[in-house]
């Protein structure tokens, strides 16, 4: 059975969406983390997992698939000084098929790096509401 529900952890994060009937988040939630980041998406047993957004309080964001907390199939990591790479990630880090692009300065000249990639389905950009999975 899941159920609807918000929990404010001690350290100041907030949870606000599903949970299961061993008190585990589980299903669609937002965590809101003390630090001012957040993971919108899906989970599972208490882990970010499938697909979902978490932006970091740095301005770095992530868009894509999860597995047990870590970034974990096809998503977009974007920087806030430009840096891009979009592809193919194994627990949490770069592996597989993906591109990368940088910004440059002067002149805003863009960079880019290219893997081969199939995918062409994500796309990032720099506000939450700018990042959809088609």
């Amino acid at each position: 059975m899941v159920v609807q529900g918000e929990y404010r952890y001690p350290d100041g994060s907030v949870y606000n969406g599903q949970w299961d009937d061993q008190g585990q988040r589980h299903g669609q939630g937002l965590l809101t983390l003390a630090d001012g980041g957040n993971f919108r998406g899906n989970f599972d047993q208490g882990f970010y997992s499938g697909l979902g957004v978490i932006n970091f309080a740095d301005g770095s964001r992530y868009c894509g698939e999860f597995l047990q907390g870590k970034f974990n199939g096809y998503g977009v990591f974007v920087r806030p000084d430009g840096m891009k790479y979009e592809g193919e990630f194994k627990d949490g880090k770069i592996k597989g098929q993906g591109r990368g692009s940088t910004e440059t300065k002067p002149g805003n000249a863009l960079r880019v790096h290219r893997w081969r990639s199939p995918w062409e389905h994500y796309e990032c950009g720099s506000k939450e509401s700018e990042c959809t999975f088609v």
